[in-house]
């Protein structure tokens, strides 16, 4: 008792000390109530946070190490633009990959409304972690030259130019476009004029397939030569070649060299059907005791004396279900 009154306190109820006095040495506490504020910006408080620790962390290195500025809006906006390679107004993941050195994962620590892309808002939050985190900011890494933008599909070409994601291209975007792919000098007006179906002045996905005749001139070419290809193995190897014969032998039937059904071996005229004509021809010069009228006949079920391709499969056991 007598140390307990000489470190402050009587020890009594009235003394001022008692079990308070024995423990905090007589001083008396008081619990104030905590008020919680009615509603907190976290997105402001956390710029704050960012900023309060960018300068404490630049007064700590004045004097012993080199004093941290930060880049100004024009320089971010350059870092933004190397880092958006195709100049869509966005950075993707495989352009931060490059250019950021960017894992999947810290692409997504930094992509905050999850949509896939780094706008510049999210850009300069990433800036300001590192200079936070480490002092300094490594510029990003410029894109190597790769000539002429890569071909795309009407979706590859909307996703990469509509920049306000509003599902279609504007006269704006569509310079954009037209610059990347070396038509400077088409009108972007004209253009949207001649390709705006509903008259929104945007391009939507169903009208920007106009564009591939533009962007892919060569395309055309291809697609006339694909229509004027062989589109069936009887047109690649069904040709009917006639055989030489002597003037005073007589004819000899055609040849067909390819790979072909049987049906079109003996439709020599490729009308689509048997006939007497095509087995007279086949059967030059050798004379058979077996007559075309009476295998037609034998085989023919509608009575139209000729073979079609059902009837021919039909004789030869082949039933389709």
């Amino acid at each position: 008792p007598a140390d307990a009154q000489r470190r402050g306190g009587g020890g009594g109820a009235d003394g001022g000390g008692g079990k308070s006095g024995r423990i905090f040495g007589g001083a008396k506490v008081r619990l104030a109530p905590v008020h919680a504020p009615e509603t907190v910006n976290i997105d402001a408080v956390m710029r704050k946070v960012k900023d309060l620790q960018v300068m404490a962390r630049a007064r700590a290195q004045q004097g012993t190490a080199r004093l941290v500025e930060l880049a100004d809006e024009a320089q971010l906006g350059a870092w933004f633009v190397t880092c958006d390679h195709n100049m869509n107004g966005w950075i993707s993941f495989s352009e931060s990959e490059y250019s950021l050195r960017f894992t999947r994962g810290r692409f997504l620590l930094f992509d905050e409304d999850r949509d896939g892309r780094m706008v510049a808002e999210e850009f300069e939050d990433y800036y300001m972690h590192s200079v936070v985190s480490s002092g300094s900011f490594s510029a990003p890494r410029a894109q190597r030259s790769s000539g002429s933008p890569p071909e795309r599909t009407p979706e590859q070409v909307r996703a990469a130019y509509d920049t306000d994601l509003d599902g279609a291209l504007t006269d704006l975007e569509l310079s954009q476009l037209l610059l990347d792919y070396e038509h400077a000098a088409a009108d972007p007006d004209t253009l949207l004029d001649a390709l705006d179906a509903n008259g929104d002045r945007g391009l939507t996905l169903d009208e920007l397939l106009g564009l591939h005749e533009l962007l892919y001139p060569d395309d055309l070419g291809d697609a006339e030569a694909a229509e004027d290809a062989p589109q069936s193995a009887v047109e690649l190897f069904g040709e009917v070649v006639l055989r030489p014969s002597e003037s005073d032998a007589p004819p000899s039937p055609p040849l067909i060299i390819g790979p072909v059904h049987q049906f079109h071996r003996l439709d020599i005229d490729r009308d689509g059907f048997i006939s007497v004509s095509d087995l007279e021809t086949l059967m030059r010069p050798v004379r058979l005791g077996v007559r075309p009228h009476a295998v037609l006949n034998t085989l023919d079920k509608d009575g139209d004396l000729r073979l079609s391709r059902a009837e021919f499969l039909r004789a030869m056991g082949v039933v389709r279900r």
